[in-house]
């Protein structure tokens, strides 16, 4: 193993989550995950380590891949995840699903009252996968140790969410 991972997730108010891992160069000694979980927001989410806003420290934010996460699931979920040579009862449970898929297919990522900044670290694991992040592990943990958390802070894709958010509503 070279590198770190570092794995986590965002979950809306309602608690959707996707998942995301950036991977570093670099591998993170145990005695650093301290200095990690110290730089991060306290979490109510149990199984986590902290929360923090990805954007503010050079990762991805997750809130619009909630979207397509719920794409994904109802495709799988649907016609295109049975067998060619399925039942019609099958195919019958599989229809509300390729309805759902079709419906979300229409609408596209909104920033909602339950959206908000903040991802959870989930875990720290060391790795071969290759790099995804510009910078190494410990470039990226003195960074977390110096940033200040900004609440107000607002991913680069908001305002075409909230835009999204507005007329959905105004649809209804």
């Amino acid at each position: 193993m070279k590198n770190t991972a570092l794995i986590y997730r965002y979950h809306d108010g309602s608690k959707n989550k996707v998942h995301s891992q950036a991977v570093f160069a670099g591998l993170m000694p145990a005695s650093d995950l301290g200095r990690v979980s110290g730089a991060l927001l306290h979490s109510y989410d149990n199984d986590g380590l902290g929360d923090f806003i990805p954007g503010q420290v050079g990762l991805v934010d997750l809130q619009n891949a909630l979207h397509d996460d719920f794409v994904a699931l109802a495709e799988a979920m649907g016609s295109a995840g049975l067998d060619p040579d399925a039942e019609a009862a099958d195919r019958a449970a599989a229809e509300p699903f390729d309805e759902l898929r079709e419906s979300l297919l229409k609408t596209k990522p909104m920033w909602g009252p339950d959206d908000h900044p903040f991802h959870t670290l989930v875990s720290v694991e060391h790795t071969d996968a290759p790099v995804t992040a510009h910078k190494t592990i410990d470039a990226f943990i003195e960074g977390l140790e110096v940033i200040v958390w900004d609440s107000s802070y607002k991913p680069p894709f908001y305002d075409e969410m909230i835009k999204n958010y507005d007329l959905h509503v105004a649809q209804q």
